[in-house]
């Protein structure tokens, strides 16, 4: 058998090359018919929905089979979520991939109503999955979309990674369709969902003085050098031919250009100078039974609520005119490499007490602003800043705590601990979740395990 592959090596590439290239080529022509829709945005209108899908179109590159790609938008409406979906996958006039739809984002009108009738839809529907991330926008879903166009192409394509990774570093929470509409059912009926924010930077744009020089001397040069144009021999029939065909290529390019820039002017996207970035700490959207009641909009409300959630690992913290020993009015920059977290209820009485205990396993001081610089800090000094420490991230939390209680909203899910393990009780003294948010006590814990320097 050996000695047969040995001989016939040649022969089998052969076949397996006759099998796999048609293969190939039919893959290629049904991508060629698909567009992949990876997030929606959706808007309420007045007499409907507004549906806004971000899709990738594959186009071939200038490369000898490389394959490029551009992020596209396609808006329609309906009467319902579902019509104005199923139009949207009809319009691009190829089939639509709904499989790869990562991320949901819910326009400002959207949640003023309960959102339980309209999310139930992506439950129901088997081609959108009911893991996709749930995004609240300020104002326009669809205006909010469109800046993703100016994002790296990965990052526009993967929020659901993006937000992942900022909830592990306390900036945001990556909440799914299914985790919201579970909690927006549950006891507490309470959800947190990120609102998308994106902030715009704009590079300086080239003079206009300077490019019109530039233009003059280029226009100087050509009529100097007659009419086969810059730097090319009058004859050099050839190559004033070739040099024709480039002109009208990169005319043909230009044009386009300036097409694509009418587009996004259209959609109010922003000039080609515009880059969008994520807003740091952006606002958190409180929701009670699917239905909106505030944000969380402070740094020290939000910094609360993703140091008492375990979901977040790591962070940083600053801590302000620190006075003791060596640390004259310093400023100290810390990062959390290892956090942990865990909430239990208890009664003093009649009376319900959230504990919230926050261990520190791992952190490091990154940074001290101080007179003087410290090479070292005593043992007196790192147990001061650990005690700076466990004050400000007590703080944070009780800022979070206090907000929820003016929202009436149990962010931190105590009424259903305390439902599932102390049922009876909470049925004879609490008559709804509000009356038990209005009793409720707060106790924060922390504990600095290691600090480094």
């Amino acid at each position: 058998m050996k000695l047969f592959l040995k001989k016939h090596i040649g022969l089998i590439v052969l076949l397996v090359i006759i099998i796999a290239f048609p293969f190939s080529m039919t893959t290629q022509a049904r991508l060629n018919m698909r567009v992949i829709i990876t997030g929606l945005a959706i808007d309420k209108t007045d007499d409907g929905y507004e549906v806004t899908a971000q899709i990738v179109k594959t186009k071939p590159s200038s490369g000898a089979g490389d394959m490029g790609a551009s992020i596209e938008f396609v808006s329609d409406t309906g009467k319902t979520i579902a019509s104005a979906i199923s139009k949207l996958a009809y319009k691009t006039g190829k089939v639509a991939g709904f499989s790869h739809t990562n991320f949901i984002l819910l326009g400002k009108k959207m949640i003023d109503e309960n959102l339980a009738s309209s999310l139930i839809y992506f439950l129901r529907d088997t081609l959108i999955k009911d893991s996709a991330l749930l995004l609240v926008a300020k104002d326009s879903a669809k205006k909010e979309i469109e800046k993703t166009k100016k994002l790296n192409l990965s990052v526009a394509l993967g929020l659901q990674k993006v937000y992942v990774y900022k909830e592990k570093e306390g900036d945001g929470v990556m909440t799914t369709l299914l985790e919201f509409l579970n909690n927006g059912l549950n006891y507490s009926k309470t959800t947190v969902a990120s609102v998308f924010s994106m902030g715009a930077s704009s590079k300086e744009e080239p003079s206009k003085d300077n490019s019109n020089e530039e233009q003059g001397e280029e226009a100087g040069k050509e009529s100097s050098n007659g009419e086969q144009g810059v730097g090319w021999d009058s004859s050099k029939d050839e190559k004033s031919e070739e040099q024709s065909d480039s002109k009208t290529d990169k005319n043909e390019e230009e044009e386009q250009s300036s097409s694509e820039q009418a587009d996004e002017q259209e959609t109010g996207v922003g000039s080609e100078t515009d880059i969008f970035y994520f807003d740091s700490v952006a606002p958190l959207a409180c929701f009670v039974g699917c239905k909106f009641v505030g944000n969380l909009e402070t740094d020290d409300e939000i910094y609360g609520y993703m140091f008492a959630e375990n979901s977040s690992s790591a962070g940083n913290l600053g801590i302000e005119n620190v006075n003791f020993e060596n640390l004259k009015n310093s400023k100290i920059g810390i990062e959390i490499k290892n956090k942990t977290s865990k909430k239990k209820i208890r009664f003093e009485g009649e009376t319900p007490c959230l504990d919230v205990l926050i261990t520190i396993k791992n952190s490091s001081i990154k940074e001290i602003q101080n007179d003087e610089f410290l090479q070292v800090l005593s043992d007196d000094e790192f147990e001061f800043i650990k005690k700076e420490m466990s004050e400000k991230i007590s703080k944070f939390i009780a800022s979070a705590f206090e907000k929820s209680k003016e929202l009436k909203a149990d962010i931190f899910g105590a009424f259903d601990m305390a439902i599932k393990f102390n049922y009876k009780k909470i049925k004879d003294c609490f008559k709804s979740m509000e009356d038990f948010l209005d009793s409720l006590k707060l106790n924060v814990e922390v504990n600095v395990n290691r600090l480094e320097y």
